[in-house]
């Protein structure tokens, strides 16, 4: 399997004294950063022209105020009727909400002054706001109005600030009535682009994740509504589909690697010619073998095979015949044994087989037997004759006539040569004849 993608060595670090941040917090940061400034501008500008038009509303009102008592109050100034001009200032000042009303003569001198005292805090602070506003009192002359009669004197009027109070308090109300609009817009707004911004790059950021650690190429990413999102995603589909390609290539070129290895393998442990297992793959078997009999206390056997006048076959039919009858004797060697037996082609005309695990001699004499009935049968050439099949075989056991792999091949092949000695009165090549024709 191909290794995973490794992680970069190095991480991108940011700028110092510049933490890292997500899109979400940035885009969130900007948006109230830009509507609180917005909101800040407009509230300065409202509050401004707010707090100009009250103050010249206030002074209006008290103007309004000043020449009405001016006027209602000319004849008690004129004939010195202190008492009504007092009921006047008061009912003016309860009306008009006043602070304090302050009559002159016409020399300045001061005739009457009425003052509201401040009842609680509400009227401490109103009345500091109106001096804070409106710190000049608002005058009106008695008596100007009216033709020949001369200036009697003058009104002087201060407001107690509660009507400006007031309002200024409803202007802070419309004001923070602005910024929890203000915030609620921005948060919806805020939640829409983190759905259209955010959210895809935080699927596109998942989606990297898992194909650089779990190699998923096959994946891809989703369409936006938004253009430059939607672009990203499409080049990113192109680089995987690209390296779903590359992937490909190399996972194909791995398997005939593989495959070409393991063909390797195969041709350099196994014969050409039969197809079974070659010289240097027997001598490795037979190692693991007498390592297991040996941790085991096993027993094995290796039966020394050879082909009995093989090279009169050749000289006499030729080397497609003996390759033929060495290719079925090794079909036939192979499906006599049990599947824990072992057959290896030694070399020439040489076979072994490698029994394991056996009991005793007899389980040994019985599998000899089983060969030896799998070869009774003749081989049947192209051309319709029948060459008949005789093999020497000797036998050898482990551990009791050999420890080594030398020592019982060498054993095995002694008794393969005693075996043929015995054998030697028989005639591997009666002339080869035709079957008998059917009745």
């Amino acid at each position: 399997m191909s290794q995973p993608l490794q992680s970069p060595p190095h991480r991108p670090q940011p700028a110092p004294g510049r933490p890292l941040r997500s899109v979400a917090r940035l885009v969130r940061l900007g948006q109230w950063r830009s509507a609180s400034v917005a909101l800040a501008c407009a509230g300065l500008f409202m509050s401004a022209a707010s707090l100009y038009s009250l103050q010249q509303y206030a002074q209006h009102a008290l103007a309004m105020a000043a020449h009405s008592l001016a006027f209602a109050a000319e004849p008690a100034i004129r004939f010195r009727d202190l008492e009504a001009l007092r009921e006047l200032a008061e009912q003016l000042a309860e009306r008009e909400q006043l602070a304090s009303v302050t009559v002159l003569d016409r020399g300045g001198q001061q005739l009457l002054r009425v003052e509201r005292p401040a009842l609680g805090v509400f009227d401490v602070l109103a009345r500091r706001v109106a001096n804070l506003f409106m710190p000049q009192p608002v005058t009106a002359s008695v008596g100007a109005d009216v033709p020949g009669s001369g200036l009697l004197g003058e009104v002087l009027l201060h407001s107690d600030g509660c009507v400006l109070l007031g309002n200024l308090g409803l202007l802070l109300l419309a004001l923070l009535g602005c910024v929890a609009l203000t915030a609620l817009a921005v948060l919806v707004v805020s939640r829409r682009l983190t759905a259209l911004i955010v959210q895809p790059l935080q699927a596109m950021l998942e989606l990297t994740r898992d194909v650089r650690t779990r190699r998923t190429f096959e994946r891809r990413a989703a369409a936006t509504s938004v253009l430059e999102l939607n672009a990203l995603a499409d080049d990113f589909n192109a680089l995987l589909a690209e390296l779903q390609r590359q992937q490909r290539r190399i996972a194909a070129r791995h398997n005939d690697l593989r495959r070409s290895n393991e063909s390797l393998r195969h041709a350099s442990l196994h014969d050409v010619l039969t197809g079974l297992p070659n010289r240097s793959h027997l001598f490795e078997h037979l190692s693991a073998v007498f390592e297991r009999c040996q941790r085991q206390g096993n027993q094995a056997a290796v039966l020394f095979i050879d082909v009995d006048r093989f090279k009169q076959v050749n000289d006499t039919l030729g080397h497609a015949v003996g390759d033929a009858l060495l290719v079925e004797l090794a079909q036939r060697l192979q499906s006599a044994v049990r599947e824990s037996d072992f057959v290896a082609r030694h070399g020439g005309d040489e076979f072994l087989a490698v029994l394991f695990p056996v009991g005793d001699e007899a389980e040994v004499r019985l599998c000899v037997d089983r060969l030896r009935s799998a070869l009774a049968q003749p081989l049947r050439l192209d051309n319709g004759q029948t060459l008949p099949l005789s093999v020497s075989i000797g036998t050898a056991l482990f551990p009791s006539q050999g420890t080594r792999v030398d020592e019982l091949l060498r054993a095995a092949d002694d008794a393969m040569y005693r075996d043929k000695a015995r054998s030697q009165g028989a005639s591997l090549l009666a002339i080869p004849q035709p079957e008998p024709a059917s009745a």
